[in-house]
């Protein structure tokens, strides 16, 4: 994202707590006073930690013997959709995204705004959320007024904005891996909290395996059993334990099938909230180097239709594919898509428990997707220079020369396999190799999720 300056900075002063917001894209452009909302937080305590426990999750690495907490954290990024705040945040290794989603209910009068901007969470806001109890009576201004506890005190200080790439490649990549996940386990409150009770600090020993509902608690085995879902390094959802006394359930989504190079989503149900953690396949990958969106984005429409779907685009809570194809002119599998493009820059996000897209709104790069996907352009080289040959009597086998060396790829129904040294690592689980997806864009036999 571009570098923007805070009109303030979140300070606390004699009890009086004021919360800093960046310059915000809005349905009407940049907003340099942004207001999203004003009004009576029905749940304080819950806003208090999910802002604390997202901006300490930014500064958390998994994927170290020993988990750097020090690390330099990151604004959460911030979106109002007219019916709830998206409060957004990685870890500092990229394992894991976090997502509180403040419903309607959450607040008492006022009216939800729509746009995206990032939210100053400084040690010394840090103070200032730890203060705030179950029955104080909050008063919220979220935007120019900044967000306020009793009087407000200010205090001007300019201070940048930081959108690492490696997010926005993130929130891609995460809203493609959630999108085909399925609801595989929901338990109740009770069961909810001993489960995330037991989850090991981040500094135990490694705890990884197959989770599973199994005689009324929730256990991890070393093998998969139906209905069972892979999860590494359990202890990536120790920053949740803050909500332990809140949940009222959990929901935990992945593939119909066991699968450990599947992304697996823990979902805890609040009062009038919904704390979401999605996890990598593996702890010590981040969600920026998946590469899920590649098949999508290899298709020759993609950008244009991006670009008229970018048109139509007004923060909607749920994006709905139908609606874009009879707004834009395009079938589903084009808007379907074209909102790769969209996702690679991060303005799409996928809600599992709404079944839908909804819209952030970020800056647009138009190199980015290629900027972004070196393994795309080096498919369009090979396409290029006409480095790939059909094998004889031999349908959906094709020979590719890739420097000195010639690896086969084979393109079945649902599926690809290489020869090459990336598919013997990955097995396809961190998107295509640049083989497979040379043979697709040139048959024009292109992936597709179009529901």
């Amino acid at each position: 994202m571009d570098a923007r300056s805070f009109s303030g900075t979140t300070s606390l002063l004699d009890n009086q707590w004021d919360f800093a917001l960046a310059p915000a894209l809005t349905p009407d452009g940049i907003d340099p006073n942004p207001e999203f909302f004003r009004g009576i937080v029905v749940h304080p305590l819950i806003l208090a930690e999910g802002l604390s426990t997202l901006g300490l999750l930014s500064t958390f690495r998994y994927d170290r013997p020993v988990p750097d907490f020090l690390a330099v954290g990151y604004d959460p990024i911030l979106t109002a959709n007219g019916d709830r705040l998206r409060i957004e945040s990685f870890s500092a290794c990229n394992g894991v995204l976090a997502r509180l989603d403040l419903l309607a209910e959450s607040f008492e009068s006022g009216q939800i705004g729509h746009g995206t901007t990032n939210v100053d969470v400084t040690p010394l806001s840090q103070q200032a959320l730890g203060r705030i109890r179950a029955n104080d009576l909050v008063h919220l201004s979220v935007g120019r007024d900044q967000i306020r506890v009793a009087s407000t005190t200010e205090h001007i200080e300019e201070r940048k904005v930081e959108m690492p790439s490696r997010w926005i490649r993130g929130l891609g990549n995460a809203s493609e891996l959630q999108e085909p996940l399925e609801l595989l386990v929901d338990v109740s409150a009770s069961l909810a909290r001993k489960f995330l009770a037991s989850v090991p600090n981040p500094s135990a020993a490694e705890k990884s395996g197959f989770l599973s509902l199994s005689r009324g608690e929730l256990r991890i085995g070393r093998r998969a059993t139906p209905g069972s879902v892979a999860v590494s390094h359990i202890a990536r959802l120790s920053t949740a334990k803050v909500f332990l006394a809140d949940i009222q359930r959990l929901r935990i989504y992945g593939p119909a099938l066991p699968d450990s190079g599947s992304a697996v989503v823990f979902e805890f149900l609040l009062p009038d909230a919904r704390l979401s953690y999605t996890l990598t396949p593996h702890h010590l990958r981040g969600f920026s180097g998946e590469g899920a969106l590649l098949e999508s984005l290899s298709g020759a429409e993609v950008e244009d239709d991006a670009d008229l779907i970018s048109a139509v685009l007004a923060f909607e809570a749920r994006v709905e594919i139908d609606h874009l194809a009879r707004e834009t002119a395009l079938s589903t599998e084009r808007v379907r898509n074209g909102l790769s493009v969209l996702q690679s820059n991060g303005r799409i996000g996928w809600d599992l428990y709404e079944q839908a897209f909804f819209h952030r709104e970020l800056p647009m790069d138009s190199t980015r997707v290629e900027k972004d996907n070196p393994r795309l352009v080096a498919a369009q080289k090979l396409v290029d220079t006409h480095s790939i040959d059909a094998v004889k009597d031999h349908r959906g086998h094709f020979r590719v020369k890739s420097g000195k060396n010639v690896y086969l790829v084979i393109l079945q129904e649902n599926s690809a396999l290489c020869s090459c040294p990336w598919y013997s690592r990955h097995s396809g689980n961190r998107g295509s190799c640049k083989h497979v997806l040379a043979v697709r864009i040139q048959t024009g036999h292109l992936s597709t999720n179009t529901p």
